[in-house]
């Protein structure tokens, strides 16, 4: 007789949800990474999580080999602070025998540059203002209206701000109404640290 002897084995199965591409994160933020995984024979496998700047060409992990039961899980990262449109995430699991298996998200952005102002009206260190014009601030990207908003004064206060906002050329444009200054006098505006950009 002929005797064939055979032994079967499942592969690991990882796919990655979070991030997908597309996302617009700020540098050292917290955002969840979450994924899926399944593997017949083994109820864990080791995880590993890898960051590319540079569209994919490239991985360093950030994370060592550490063992993730089967299902849906979700890791806090702690974003590094890198400027870059083309970063990509990659997860690579293995089994207990060896098997591997990987999934990688699109291309994301991390975004670690605050906005800043861009020009304004007036410029800074300007003069002969007039007293009822109204202030306007252009900022070098998108950002979190709320947070700037809240950041936002002025010293002395005249009074009877009003805050509103605008698109100009994809730029955010913030443009302050008021109560008329007083004549021969020199104001400061501040916004404070807790103004951010909308990623």
């Amino acid at each position: 007789p002929y005797v064939l002897t055979f032994q079967t084995m499942c592969l690991p199965f990882v796919d990655l949800l979070v991030p997908a591409g597309g996302e617009d994160w700020t540098g050292l933020t917290t955002h969840p990474v979450g994924w899926t995984l399944a593997d017949a024979d083994d109820p864990t496998v080791s995880v590993t999580l890898s960051l590319s700047t540079d569209g994919g060409a490239t991985f360093v992990p950030f994370t060592a080999p550490t063992p993730w039961a089967i299902g849906i899980a979700s890791f806090p990262w702690a974003l590094p602070k890198v400027d870059t449109a083309n970063a990509v995430l990659r997860i690579d699991v293995a089994d207990s025998d060896g098997n591997t298996a990987t999934d990688r998200s699109g291309p994301f952005t991390i975004d670690s540059t605050p906005p800043a102002i861009l020009t304004s009206y007036p410029l800074d260190g300007g003069s002969g203002f007039k007293t009822t014009r109204e202030v306007w601030f252009v900022f070098t990207e998108r950002v979190d209206r709320a947070s700037f908003e809240s950041a936002f004064s002025i010293s002395p206060n005249p009074g009877g701000l009003s805050l509103y906002w605008s698109v100009v050329s994809g730029y955010d444009v913030l443009t302050v109404d008021h109560a008329p200054f007083k004549s021969k006098t020199s104001y400061t505006v501040t916004f404070g640290t807790a103004a951010k950009d909308d990623s």
